[in-house]
């Protein structure tokens, strides 16, 4: 509800029904593809299909700017993220067992860091913000997208 794109919920996977490493892998890589894959679609609606100017591009670029957000956070090594996920089946058993206990808090951490801490409050945001310019978006768009989502204000 503040702008920040959650990772999605959690889904229940058979491991023991993978092929190998690489399979373990491609499944947690699977969420944040999804994402990213969006997002590059709501790039392509917003400057092919959303006339300049419509009331509808402050919102599909702040749609897009969500799930870059999502992207971002979700390919994050740490557990229970699908970054960590996507290495995981190539680190040694006793490492995974280590950071396995990190999972309860690392969300936590995370979002205490990007709220409390300034600089990685800036590298986040700098690297959403030059993703979505990339793909097309206007950073000042997604902005006024995102203050017309918070109608309580």
């Amino acid at each position: 509800m503040g702008g920040i794109g959650l990772p999605g919920g959690a889904v229940y996977i058979d491991r023991s029904r993978l092929r190998g490493r690489g399979w373990n892998s491609a499944v947690s890589l699977a969420g944040p593809a999804s994402n990213l894959a969006l997002a590059v679609v709501l790039a392509a609606v917003l400057r092919l299909a959303v006339p300049e100017g419509s009331p509808m591009a402050p919102i599909v670029a702040f749609l897009c700017i969500l799930q870059l957000t999502a992207v971002a956070l979700n390919l994050l090594p740490i557990p229970p993220l699908d970054g960590y996920g996507i290495i995981s089946p190539f680190l040694p058993h006793n490492i995974r067992a280590q950071v396995r206990g990190l999972g309860q808090w690392s969300i936590i951490i995370v979002f205490v860091l990007l709220w409390y801490v300034p600089a990685a409050n800036h590298a986040f945001w700098g690297v959403i913000f030059g993703a979505g310019e990339a793909l097309g978006v206007p950073a000042n768009l997604a902005i006024q997208g995102l203050e017309e989502f918070m109608i309580w204000r």
